[in-house]
């Protein structure tokens, strides 16, 4: 559907896409200590420990994130350039990396709860909202505010920053039910 939207719809989905990887790195060295520690607490019946572990997980991978993207925001009409001479394609880099920064503690909620739930133990959760996630609320919701509405690539955006809050509050949930810690046998 982004496609559809046009070449420089797409060139700037793609490329601001490849800038929120310098946040998402640290996600990813966040999320692998995460299920370390998490995964080590639970294995030792501290989970005291393991509360702890996730909580400041999320605080942390949240500020780091944000920061990122918010600085890479912020030189985001400078670094643009490097890639595009296009104002049009800038514009909306900058714009879409704006949403990006305001999803940021979204993404990193859901990176850590998930890296959480997988050292419990519980897999599947995850994976079913991930799922629900893609297919039902950013295929619809692109769609809808991207297409439908005329929103363009900000509808898209918009977007997938609902799907994180969902996936987030869901993985919230679910953490403070305590069912994900699986016995051990």
């Amino acid at each position: 559907m982004i496609i559809r939207m046009g070449t420089e719809v797409y060139t700037a989905h793609t490329l601001a896409g490849n800038f929120t990887i310098f946040a998402s790195v640290i996600g990813t060295g966040f999320q692998a200590a995460t299920t370390t520690l998490v995964g080590k607490s639970i294995g030792a019946g501290e989970i005291e420990k393991a509360k702890k572990y996730t909580l400041s997980s999320i605080k942390l991978m949240s500020l780091s994130m944000t920061l990122m993207l918010f600085v890479t925001y912020l030189f985001s009409v400078q670094i643009s350039p490097i890639f595009t001479s296009n104002p049009v394609v800038i514009g909306l880099i900058t714009a879409v990396l704006a949403i990006g920064v305001l999803t940021q503690p979204a993404t990193a909620t859901v990176a850590s709860l998930t890296a959480s739930l997988h050292a419990g133990g519980d897999t599947k959760f995850p994976m079913h909202i991930t799922a629900i996630g893609i297919w039902a609320i950013r295929t619809v919701g692109v769609y809808l505010l991207g297409v439908y509405f005329g929103f363009g690539l900000i509808g898209v955006w918009i977007v997938i920053a609902i799907d994180n809050y969902f996936r987030a509050v869901l993985l919230l949930i679910r953490y403070h039910s305590f069912k994900w810690i699986k016995k051990l046998n």
